[in-house]
Parts: C-alpha cells; sequence; structure tokens
C-alpha cells in the first residue's frame, strides 16, 4: 500500500515537472495578438488524470502553474497568468477525461471529447477574462486589450475565442495521438499504480 502510494506521488511529482518545462516552450498563433500563446502542458495534465484519475491531474496542473509563478515572478508578483492557465487546464481536461476514460480508443467519442473540452475551455476562459484576467493586468500592469483591439467585444470576436478553438483544437490532436501511440504503455503503468480511483478507495476502506 505504501510502495504504490510511493509510485502514485513520484508520478504526480514527474508529470507536474516535464508539465511546467514544456509550459515554457509557448507559441504565438495569431499574428494580431501575439501575447496569446500555446503551450502543451496540458498533455501531462491528461495523462496524469488517465493514470491516476481527475483528482490528480488536478493537482499536477496546480503544481505546474505554481512552480511557474515560482519561476517567472508572475504578473508583477502577482499570479494572474498562472491562475489562467491552471483554470483552463481544468476546464479543457476534465470534460475530456469524463468522456472518454472508460473508451479512450473511440473515434466518436474522441472527436466528441475534443470538441466539448474545446468548447468548455472557450467558455470558460472567456468568462475569466472579462471577470478576472483583463481586470487585473489593467489594473496591475496597465494593459487595456480596448487600446489595441478598439473595444474588448472586439478582442473577444477577432483573438480570444479564436484563439481558444484553434488551441483547443491542436491540443486535442496531439494528446490522442500520444493516447493512441502510447496506448499499451499507459495501461501497463496504469495496472501497476494501480491506481484507479474507484478502486483504490475501495481497497482503502476495506483496511479501515
Amino acid at each position: 500500500m505504501e510502495n504504490g502510494k510511493t509510485k502514485r506521488l513520484v508520478t504526480i511529482a514527474m508529470l507536474s515537472a516535464i508539465a511546467f518545462l514544456i509550459a515554457f516552450l509557448e507559441i504565438p498563433i495569431l499574428g494580431h495578438a501575439p501575447f496569446l500563446k500555446i503551450d502543451f502542458s496540458d498533455v501531462p495534465v491528461f495523462i496524469g488524470m488517465y493514470l491516476l484519475g481527475p483528482i490528480s491531474g488536478v493537482i499536477i496542473a496546480f503544481f505546474r502553474s505554481a512552480l511557474q509563478y515560482a519561476a517567472t515572478g508572475g504578473n508583477m508578483g502577482y499570479p494572474i497568468g498562472s491562475t489562467a492557465a491552471f483554470v483552463a487546464s481544468l476546464a479543457y481536461t476534465l470534460p475530456i477525461y469524463y468522456i472518454i476514460r472508460h473508451k479512450p480508443l473511440q473515434m466518436r467519442r474522441n472527436i466528441l471529447a475534443g470538441v466539448t473540452g474545446t468548447i468548455s475551455l472557450t467558455i470558460i476562459l472567456s468568462i475569466l477574462n472579462y471577470t478576472f484576467v483583463l481586470p487585473a493586468y489593467l489594473s496591475v500592469m496597465g494593459f487595456n486589450v480596448g487600446d489595441m483591439f478598439g473595444t474588448m467585444y472586439n478582442y473577444f470576436i477577432t483573438a480570444l475565442i479564436p484563439f481558444n478553438f484553434i488551441k483547443g483544437a491542436i491540443i486535442s490532436l496531439i494528446t490522442f495521438a500520444v493516447l493512441y501511440k502510447m496506448k499499451a504503455w499507459l495501461d501497463r503503468t496504469k495496472k501497476r499504480l494501480n491506481t484507479d480511483g474507484e478502486a483504490t478507495i475501495t481497497h482503502h476502506e476495506q483496511f479501515q
């Protein structure tokens, strides 16, 4: 039991470190909004969910964002971007996990999962930007998207929403490509870790 717990903690730590490093490989994909950049750190977050369950995936996303904040100092000392990245990871990966967790190699289910995750990401990040991110950037850094795009509405329609749709589509393709390529190894690892969420809870209750 303790050995299994140690293996799970090590796996979480390793995936958190990988996600943290990958997060620095940022690529701007919209020429008129170069500050919107895509990274692929959600891939190890999803792998963590697949291996260890959703709670572990949340922990990996949190450590990724916390390490990123610690390494960069955030935005004028505030974790604005790191908070947005954490919420974005959960908005995207959780719907995908719950849709495909029992049948990860079904094409229709994968397409549904990718579309759902992308829509979830777009809606939640739009709300988060409107209520928190953009006001925080304006307050802390004096950055106003209205100065670049005329109005906030224009920013959402021409930049933020298209960016999140493109980001979701690209990360979905990469995530499922990794899942297809590594499915056998991931399943062996999952079995070895014995970390299926419900099985772990049941096993724990038997020894209480």
